[in-house]
């Protein structure tokens, strides 16, 4: 049994009353520290929302999408096909954009100088609280429903098989220090290469740069599989029409990060875990920082 760590305000601190915790969408939580996959994407959507919703690709669009595409196409390896592009990306960006993450750190912050020296580097003095949760629920790939995405998910225990209502799973990832973090040619390496786990969606968010190593931090990865009720299907917006492939495929990719965010913009902004009280324990910062 392992426990992790968050700093939180009071608002947490009263969700935690009841056993929950909340875990956010990278898109709208964005501070720069998600790895270069979503900085991509992001830059890509903002372009767009800038122009005016214009379906249009500017330039600069086409020249980043074509080096993201020839990285993918090196990192596969010999058989890869260009059209394959065109499945590849819708699968790969919308599986991203469902997916919700909870950040913590192993760093035991009930020890009074661990949370003086964490708070001196960070920039969360303003959070008053601390919370850890015993990390031992959320072992790797724990199925979690709710019948509503605004009522929390529960851990199911019994019929794992049945995918009524909506349904999600919890990885907890410690997260890799890179130096070359602006660089994806290495993730989509890693991504490409793992035979073993098929290409672990895991590996677009377990990685920050060198600069935050300090934090220690593990991460509450959650894959929510859908958006609609007892549905298991990834989703798009639609706005392009995809029926037929283009033959320019930056074209293509332009158009699924742009549906794959727009599609997840109409979701949940957070998610919320119920978690057994006795997994939890909130201390006050103050009561922490006397002892």
């Amino acid at each position: 049994m392992g426990y992790i760590y968050k700093l939180i305000d009071e608002k947490e601190k009263e969700a935690s009353k009841n056993g929950m915790i909340s875990l956010s969408h990278p898109i709208f939580e964005f501070k720069g520290s998600e790895g270069e996959i979503i900085n991509f994407a992001k830059r890509i959507y903002d372009r767009y929302k800038k122009k005016g919703d214009s379906i249009t690709p500017s330039k600069t669009d086409i020249s980043e999408i074509r080096k993201w595409i020839s990285t993918y196409k090196e990192t596969f390896g010999p058989s890869f096909n260009d059209i394959d592009i065109h499945s590849e990306s819708m699968i790969f960006f919308c599986v991203f954009m469902q997916h919700f993450c909870g950040y913590f750190t192993s760093v035991d912050l009930f020890d009074g100088k661990n949370l003086q020296s964490f708070l001196e580097k960070s920039k969360l003095s303003k959070k008053t609280y601390v919370l850890r949760i015993d990390d031992s629920i959320l072992e790797n790939a724990s199925h979690w429903r709710t019948m509503n995405l605004e009522d929390p998910f529960t851990l199911l225990k019994k019929d794992p098989n049945n995918f009524q209502g909506y349904n999600g799973y919890t990885h907890l990832i410690k997260i890799s220090y890179i130096e070359n973090y602006k660089d994806y040619h290495e993730l989509l390496s890693k991504y490409n290469s793992d035979a073993e786990t098929l290409r672990s969606s895991t590996y677009w968010f377990d990685n920050l740069s060198k600069k935050y190593e300090w934090q220690q931090e593990k991460r509450i990865l959650f894959n929510l599989e859908s958006f609609k009720k007892n549905c298991l299907t990834i989703g798009l917006n639609q706005k392009y029409n995809q029926t037929h492939v283009p033959t320019d495929y930056a074209n293509s990719v332009f158009g699924y990060i742009v549906d794959a965010i727009e599609y997840c913009i109409n979701g949940p902004r957070y998610v919320y875990l119920s978690i057994d009280k006795k997994d939890m324990c909130v201390r006050s910062k103050e009561e922490i920082l006397k002892l």
